[in-house]
């Protein structure tokens, strides 16, 4: 919300407010995702009815639309007095502001930018979501990767005290900055690791636009589909070695400690080629900054008996969530 909005409504508090954005975002995704595994007159015969899934989806634009258009009227009148405020909302209306010739009516423009950020909204929201969930689960089921990257946040912070006048002990809650976070070779190879076991989005479906021949022969014809699995191309053992189900971020990093860049068409987490997110780097910096923040000061234990297994939606979510113990950390 606070990329996207410049909002902070507190959503983490203690007492966990509910988030109908969210909620509507999920609901649509169900929806959408219903679309696209029963008949087509299924589901508009439930919209016609306005029942099921489809009435799910009718709520959920209606708070979206609602809630959205109310934020980009506040963010103008913040805008018209002086409020500065660095979020992509800003930004397009700073940037659409002298743009008469591609909307024919301001509401027109007010639809686009909803739009933009209903998607800057599930973009950032879902997949972090998704990965952050799988990796907290991964790291906190191996302790060695977790010490590793403990010894890594610690050697930032012995550096990051070299020179200074500082006390023996950090102050509690500790935070890393962004120039902490480049350097975290071990924590980012452990977050690719995870994104190429459970990434966010395991599945993408392809229209045909013209008759085409695949790498393997195989023929492809206007109006079939195709789809794409992230999902097992992250496990399969010819590109990625026999031990292609471990969680091993070694595989990331080379013999003198530096990053592997692995393309794109063996690691399609963020797409692939041009079509690629736009959002990446600022992706890996949010989750680098709350992996570091969580595991540095809670030591993060998942409730003995929990089951773990995926759900079947749009993003790669876990079934009944992840379940975990959290102590304050003494380091």
């Amino acid at each position: 919300m606070g990329l996207v909005f410049g909002r902070y409504d507190n959503y983490l508090s203690i007492g966990f407010p509910s988030n109908e954005l969210a909620e509507g975002a999920d609901d649509a995704q169900d929806a959408v995702l219903f679309r696209g595994v029963v008949p087509a007159l299924f589901w508009k015969f439930q919209r016609l009815l306005r029942i099921g899934k489809e009435r799910a989806l009718i709520k959920a634009r209606k708070t979206v639309d609602d809630n959205y258009g109310e934020f980009i009227v506040q963010k103008r009148k913040d805008l018209l007095a002086g409020v500065k405020t660095d979020d992509f909302l800003s930004f397009y209306i700073k940037a659409l502001a002298d743009e008469t010739s591609i909307f024919s009516s301001s509401a027109r423009k007010d639809n686009f930018l909803r739009d933009e950020m209903f998607n800057f909204f599930l973009a950032g929201r879902d997949t972090l979501k998704s990965a952050l969930t799988w990796l907290f689960w991964l790291v906190s089921t191996t302790p060695l990767v977790e010490a590793k990257i403990l010894e890594e946040l610690n050697s930032v912070l012995t550096s990051k005290k070299k020179g200074k006048e500082t006390t023996s002990t950090h102050t509690w809650p500790w935070v890393f900055d962004s120039d902490d976070l480049k350097g975290l070779v071990y924590l980012h190879a452990a977050i690719c690791e995870s994104l190429r076991l459970y990434p966010p989005l395991p599945l993408n479906r392809k229209s045909v636009a013209k008759k085409d021949v695949l790498p393997d022969g195989s023929v492809v014809t206007p109006g079939m589909e195709i789809i794409l699995s992230f999902y097992s191309l992250g496990r399969m053992p010819w590109i990625w070695g026999e031990d292609c189900l471990e969680f091993k971020p070694e595989r990331w990093i080379d013999e003198k400690g530096k990053l592997i860049m692995v393309p794109t068409s063996r690691f399609p987490a963020f797409g692939i080629g041009a079509r690629s997110c736009l959002g990446r780097e600022t992706a890996f910096t949010q989750m680098k900054s709350v992996v570091a923040a969580v595991l540095f000061n809670f030591h993060v234990v998942v409730v003995e008996g929990h089951h773990v297994c995926p759900k079947q939606t749009v993003n790669l979510y876990m079934k009944n969530g992840l379940q975990v113990h959290i102590k304050k950390r003494t380091v």
